[in-house]
């Protein structure tokens, strides 16, 4: 399964970056990310609750790769690429 989404937002880099790093905010504004839970540090594992309208939640474990304040998140996705927020 992918899902791409583009979207230009206006907003600073630290505003993006407290909204993608806030894990416990994640369901209110994205409709897919049930729960997210785990240290936003450089190899370690996050878990991802996920759950498409109309399917059962399914769980991935993404481990993080890079981290870099306000400028660059990166983890592998479900297929094992690297994705960059």
């Amino acid at each position: 399964m992918k899902i791409y989404t583009k979207i230009e937002i206006q907003a600073s880099d630290e505003q993006v970056w407290n909204l993608l790093t806030d894990f416990a905010s994640f369901p209110h504004w994205n409709l897919f990310i049930r729960q997210i839970s785990g240290s936003l540090s450089e190899g370690a594992q996050l878990t991802v609750h996920f759950q498409p309208p109309g399917r059962d939640i399914v769980t991935f474990r993404p481990t993080v790769i890079t981290v870099e304040p306000n400028r660059k998140l990166r983890e592998p996705n479900i297929e094992n690429q690297g994705r960059t927020h």
